[in-house]
């Protein structure tokens, strides 16, 4: 018995964080979106989106995936939080679109040319075929 109640308290645990994590984002709601914005924000990456590329989808021989995000980018072109608002079909796309904000460098968004904390909603498509 009481290893049924610690197992069950330990699924509830899991559970309860995978849920913080979800909900994690919600403090950056004041945000503004690309649509207020005079400039919006922008997204640099100095490396190669192929070597992202997941390893389980390349093995089943799955040529696309696509994850949509939800990125939060302070006024000093930060990455402070990201949420992921479309899931691809699973094989490790999410994971490395994940991966790929976190190593890219943004500018911020601005209203009449000064700095704003926003986000933005960026698809991100991965391809074997380009």
């Amino acid at each position: 018995m009481k290893y049924i109640f610690f197992l069950t308290l330990l699924l509830n645990l899991h559970s309860i964080k995978k849920d913080h994590k979800k909900k994690s984002c919600e403090k950056f709601d004041n945000f503004l979106t690309t649509s207020k914005l005079t400039k919006k924000p922008s997204i640099k990456v100095d490396f190669k989106l192929a070597d992202f590329y997941p390893k389980s989808a390349k093995e089943k021989n799955i040529r696309v995936g696509e994850t949509k995000l939800k990125v939060f980018i302070s006024k000093k072109g930060k990455l402070v939080c990201h949420s992921i608002l479309k899931k691809s079909q699973g094989y490790g796309f999410d994971e490395a679109a994940v991966s790929i904000i976190k190593q890219a460098k943004f500018r911020a968004g601005e209203i009449s040319g000064k700095p704003v904390n926003s986000y933005v909603v960026l698809p991100i498509k991965f391809s074997l075929d380009e």
